[in-house]
């Protein structure tokens, strides 16, 4: 825990977080999807605690924080006692700092999970960092092991000659994914956390 942060040894951890955050703070990006209970991919174990507050509220500054502030916010979800951002809201906010496959396995859970898609599909449409890729639509997890068979369906339906060749890109993306361990060092280094040496080479 850190500075102004307490808690008794069984108190919720987000609880004691909660403390720290003015009134209409509250939780999102892999903070909240964590709490709402849907599957991840392979996350580093050093990532900040997500929070998003009101640019009229004062921001709270302490270590393994991370706040976001909006000039709007939507209404909160409460989940035991736990502020969080709506679902659509969330994987909006994932979507800004998470490669296309991992925000693929997040949209997936989400949904299998009663996420309300109308909701998605609005905030996909705003004019926000992460928007555009939310609106690429992916949900099935298949597609991190079925990716050559996936292409050669969709060539054969569009009435194309199949290229496996155009799997590179896709390969591209997995790179960049927190599948791969390249996809660890990128983010890290876009949330300013301090990237190991044995990883330098490998994120180049």
């Amino acid at each position: 825990m850190t500075r102004g942060v307490h808690r008794t040894e069984d108190a919720d951890e987000l609880l004691a977080w909660q403390m720290v955050l003015p009134a209409l703070g509250r939780f999102t990006h892999l903070t909240a999807a964590a709490r709402l209970g849907w599957w991840l991919p392979p996350l580093p174990s050093d990532l900040p605690v997500f929070a998003a507050i009101s640019t009229a509220e004062p921001r709270p500054r302490r270590r393994g924080l991370r706040v976001s502030r909006h000039a709007q916010l939507e209404p909160t979800s409460l989940v035991e006692g736990v502020r969080l951002d709506q679902s659509a809201e969330v994987l909006l906010s994932c979507a800004r700092d998470l490669a296309l496959i991992d925000l693929v396995v997040l949209l997936d859970s989400a949904l299998r999970q009663g996420a309300d898609r109308g909701a998605i599909d609005v905030a996909s449409r705003r004019w926000r960092p992460g928007a555009p890729a939310l609106r690429r639509g992916y949900t099935d997890i298949d597609v991190l092991h079925r990716s050559v068979s996936i292409l050669r369906d969709a060539d054969l339906s569009l009435g194309r000659e199949h290229d496996p060749s155009r799997i590179r890109t896709w390969h591209r993306e997995l790179a960049e994914s927190l599948f791969a361990p390249s996809g660890h060092t990128r983010l890290r280094r876009r949330l300013g956390l301090p990237v190991p040496a044995s990883a330098h080479a490998v994120g180049r």
